[in-house]
Parts: C-alpha cells; sequence; structure tokens
C-alpha cells in the first residue's frame, strides 16, 4: 500500500491543487499559526483527542486557530487516505493564498498519521510555512517506516519521546503510549490495546504537545529578537 500510495501521490497533489468550489470552512481573521488536524479511524472531524488538543493548544499558544479535515475516516486506507489528503491541500492551499504570512501546526491521530506522512510530497512553499508536526498512536512508526522524506516540514528534527522533553532544532512530535500495539516497536498482539489507544485525550499528552509547539514558538520568537 505504501508504494501505491507514493505512485498515486503526485496525480492526487496536482488535482488538490485546482481547488474545489466548495468551502470547507468560513474564513477567519489569520492567525500567526493555523492548525490542521487529521482524526483517527470512525472518529468525526475533530475527535476526542484532536477536541483536547485544541483546548490545550488554545491555552497554551496565544491566537492560534484550527481546522478538522472532514475526510471520511471509516476503517478503509486507500480511498479515505487519498482524500484525506486532497481535502488537507486544497485547505492549506486556500488557508495560503489568503493569509501569506500563517504559519502550520499539521496533527494526524491514528489513520490521520498516515495521511500526515503522505502529504510528504507537498511542495516546498507549503513545506517552508510547516511550523510544526504532532502525530499520535502513529502506525508508520511501529513498522520503522520514519525516513526524513515521509515529514511534511523542511529539516525534520523528530522527538519520539516528546514527554521527557524539547529540544530547540526540533519540529516534529510523535508520541506513542506503551501498549498501544498501533504503534509501539517490536509488540505484535493480534488486538491491539484501544484503552493505550484511546489514553493521548486524557493522559496528558495533548498538554504536552501544546507545550511542544508552544516553547518552539519562544525559541523562535527570542531568537528573532
Amino acid at each position: 500500500m505504501f508504494l501505491a500510495h507514493l505512485i498515486v501521490l503526485p496525480f492526487v497533489l496536482a488535482l488538490s491543487a485546482l481547488g474545489s468550489p466548495v468551502e470547507l470552512e468560513k474564513r477567519t481573521n489569520c492567525s500567526p499559526l493555523h492548525h490542521v488536524y487529521l482524526a483517527g479511524t470512525w472518529g468525526d472531524a475533530c475527535d476526542n483527542t484532536g477536541r483536547a488538543l485544541i483546548k490545550d493548544l488554545e491555552s497554551a499558544v496565544p491566537s492560534i486557530s484550527t481546522h478538522c479535515v472532514p475526510y471520511f475516516t471509516a476503517p478503509e486506507f486507500a480511498g479515505t487516505v487519498i482524500q484525506g489528503i486532497v481535502l488537507t491541500m486544497q485547505h492549506l492551499n486556500k488557508q495560503a493564498a489568503h493569509c501569506p504570512k500563517q504559519r502550520f501546526v499539521l496533527t494526524g491521530y491514528s489513520k490521520g498519521a498516515l495521511v500526515v506522512h503522505y502529504l510528504a510530497a507537498i511542495n516546498q512553499e507549503l513545506k517552508s510555512k510547516m511550523f510544526a508536526v504532532l502525530v499520535f498512536g502513529d502506525p508508520h512508526r511501529k513498522r520503522d517506516l520514519l525516513p526524513d522524506a515521509l515529514w511534511p516540514i523542511n529539516s525534520p528534527e523528530v522527538n519520539m519521546e516528546p514527554r521527557s522533553g524539547y529540544k530547540k532544532p526540533e519540529n516534529v512530535a510523535s508520541f506513542c503510549n506503551s501498549g498501544d500495539t498501533l504503534c509501539e516497536q517490536g509488540v505484535d498482539i493480534p488486538d491491539p490495546s484501544i484503552a493505550a489507544h484511546t489514553a493521548y485525550a486524557t493522559d496528558g499528552s495533548t498538554g504536552d504537545a501544546a507545550q511542544f509547539v508552544a516553547k518552539k514558538l519562544g525559541s523562535k520568537n527570542r531568537s528573532e529578537k
């Protein structure tokens, strides 16, 4: 499936760049940071993890806005993932055109993390606007399929243990709970721990993710003074 997506992606991204007559959301003020969220399997557009993260980001980061991508999250990983890519690209392109100075925080939970990885083929202009990338319960982490090329951000510096701290260059944070067999390497259990996989909304992970973004923003602001 991975290779098939890489073959299809250039065509998908070309189509998505054309835009759509359907507005995905009402225009908002051009906040300095704009958060784009991709939900997990069977979740609504924001799902529980997204709602917790949005709340924590709004508390930790001044003037951030959020868009939850309304893609179909059923447990099918070909057409639905491509739909997520197309809808996300349409939204990013519209935001970039409407708010040229805006930077993006891109988040994916579970299946949404797969969409994030397949967005690695976005153009250089959009990559340069990516401020940070966050993933929770990322299936690619389990399969050790995480080369630098699979992150839609310039010069990815990945923190695989973001609960343990933060270093200035890092711009990607990957959260994987112990026992979450959808993302934990070296563990192969037929029935994944649903409790571990769904705990990101309540175990403090989203707060740590918000602080990751806030501290990076603080470091950037200090460096520009």
